[in-house]
């Protein structure tokens, strides 16, 4: 697992900074009380599995630093809204 993903996990676990109640950054919550859209990790595990899957249909040999490039890639503008609404208090 990429330390990216790593990251992003423990960004959602956290407390939502804005809201007096206890409630965790998921996705559902920051969407439905902060209009923040972001991947929930379930979606981010399916697009590595198409692309990793995709590649070897065409008989690409992937190494585990592609799949790590792609991941992040794919996490880096997840993690960027994340920090932004975590850092805005």
């Amino acid at each position: 697992m990429p330390k990216s993903m790593v990251k992003y996990l423990n960004m959602l676990t956290s407390l939502c900074p804005k809201c007096k109640d206890k409630h965790r950054c998921w996705q559902e919550h920051l969407l439905k009380y902060h209009k923040i859209k972001i991947m929930i990790t379930y979606d981010i595990s399916e697009e590595m599995l198409k692309y990793q899957k995709s590649k070897q249909s065409k008989k690409i040999k992937l190494t585990r630093t592609d799949i790590m490039n792609y991941v992040n890639n794919l996490l880096q503008p997840n993690l960027d809204e994340l920090k932004e609404y975590l850092n805005s208090k």
